[in-house]
Parts: structure tokens; sequence; C-alpha cells
């Protein structure tokens, strides 16, 4: 059962199909995919992990998968992605703080209706973040893999707890894996039309095709997140919300006109540091 449910989390497929007699003649002579995407570049431990388990004689099988170097400490360094992936996604941490607070709810919600084949790099990163295991970053394990990545005195290091405080959308005082896929996903993967689209409709309460300002406002109402607006300023929120991304102006964004948007995120960034007179209003900071 183990490395059945291990084959499945790796590639989301059972390594064993078709009806019932196929299904059990293929499991007993061992036989299933392993060629090919993800397969290809996955983590050779993994792989091993997966056909020491899925042996048709049970007493072949491992006896202590806890003991295999895949799930070990000494295998953090063999991951499935590059050093330059994982700086990637810390990148993408440090600039997701720069993001407004309606984006990032955006962006969660298309992390949310990615699939694991999108999320696996991200995933070993976050693994590789979360030392004592226990499924969330704490602000010191990000600052340990900042520094890591990037060393003690680097601009990335300096800005930890901006951008934890901007991380930590639901204000648990940790970032759990949600939040963390959100922020470091690249535009690549968060750009996927099928993605944003499905992110589109979660949004899209009464289901006819668009947004209207109502519902941007409900979903601001609504949304997780330390911060709580006013109602002037989520009213304001919906209204640049609108006045921004409904070019046809016609009083609601349609999905051609949220793609645009959600493409338009990865490129626009408020700059570093502000000067004095230049403090952006509320609403300006949500988007």
């Amino acid at each position: 059962s183990l490395g059945v449910l291990t084959y499945v989390m790796l590639c989301g497929k059972p390594p064993f199909w078709g009806n019932p007699q196929a299904h059990l003649k293929n499991a007993r002579a061992e036989k299933y995919p392993m060629e090919g995407e993800p397969w290809d570049d996955m983590n050779p431990h993994a792989k091993d992990f997966v056909q020491k388990l899925l042996r048709a004689e049970p007493s072949q099988r491992m006896s202590d998968p806890l003991a295999h170097v895949w799930l070990s400490a000494e295998a953090a360094g063999g991951s499935v992605h590059d050093e330059k992936f994982s700086e990637g996604v810390m990148l993408n941490l440090s600039r997701y703080r720069n993001q407004g607070r309606f984006m990032q709810l955006c962006i969660t919600a298309v992390a949310r209706h990615l699939d694991h084949r999108h999320l696996r790099d991200i995933h070993q990163v976050f693994r590789e973040i979360d030392t004592n295991g226990d499924g969330t970053l704490s602000m010191e394990e990000i600052k340990v893999g900042m520094i890591r990545m990037f060393g003690v005195d680097s601009p990335e290091c300096g800005q930890v707890q901006e951008m934890f405080a901007k991380l930590d959308l639901d204000g648990s005082g940790t970032i759990d894996y949600t939040e963390f896929c959100a922020a470091g996903l690249g535009a690549s993967a968060a750009t996927k039309a099928d993605v944003v689209y499905a992110a589109f409709k979660a949004f899209d309460l009464d289901d006819n095709g668009r947004l209207s300002k109502a519902e941007i406002q409900k979903i601001l109402g609504s949304a997780d997140v330390q911060q709580v607006w006013s109602s002037e300023v989520c009213d304001a929120v919906a209204r640049d919300i609108m006045e921004r991304f409904d070019e046809d102006r016609d009083g609601s964004i349609d999905f051609s006109e949220w793609m645009k948007a959600m493409s338009d995120t990865w490129d626009k960034r408020f700059p570093a540091t502000l000067r004095d007179e230049e403090h952006p209003s509320s609403a300006e900071l949500a988007l």
C-alpha cells in the first residue's frame, strides 16, 4: 500500500490499471511505468524507494522504509531540482512581498488549483526549509533558508521579517504549504490558462463568466487575512481593480481581462523604498 501511495504522490497516476484481471497480472509481474515525465527527472532515491516497495512477494519488500536514504537527512542534497531552482523559489518569496493583498489572494487561488506536477520542485524546497518537519515554516526557518541561499548580509535576508508578514495571509504566525507555494510560484506556472481559469471561476460567485465589483468586494470581505479592511477600503480597492483591469469599461472583468491582469502582476512591482512624500494609499497597497 505504501508503495502504491508513494507512486501516486510522485506522478499522479496509479502504478497498475485496467480491469481487475489486468491489474492483478501487472502487479504480480511488477510491471509499471517508470519512464517519461516525471520519472526521467525524478530523484533516483525516490524511484528506488518505490521499486523496493512494489514487490509482488511480501517477504522481498523493504522492511524499514523510514531508514531508506530518500527519507534520511543525508538525502536532502539529492533533490530533483538543482540549486538554481531553489534560488529561484527563494527569490520569488522575496519578490512576493511587493504584491498587493488582492493579487496575493489571486495568486494563492491559482496555487490551490495547481496539481502536484507543477508544485513538485517547490514542494522539495519546502521540505528542505521545514527542518523540524511540522508542515509549516517559522520565520527562523525562512531566515535560515535565505542565509543558506544568499548569505547573511544579503538584501533578501534583511527583508525576511517584512516578507514573512506578507506571506502569512491567515495571520497564524507560520507559513503553511499553500502560502509557500503561492509565494514561490514563477510566472510560467502561475499564468497557465487552465489553472488561472479555475481560480477565476472560484471568484465568479454567480457563475456568469464575469467578475463584478460586488463579487470583488465580497472576495475582499471574506478573505481570511490578518489585515482587516474597513468597508470603505474594500470599496476603494474594488473600484481601483475595475478601473485598472476592466479594459472595455462594461462594469465587469471577463476572463481575458483577468488573464492579462494575472500576467501583468508578475511585471508590476512596488519600489523597495518609497520617499516620505510617496506613501501609497490603503487601496494602492491592496493592489
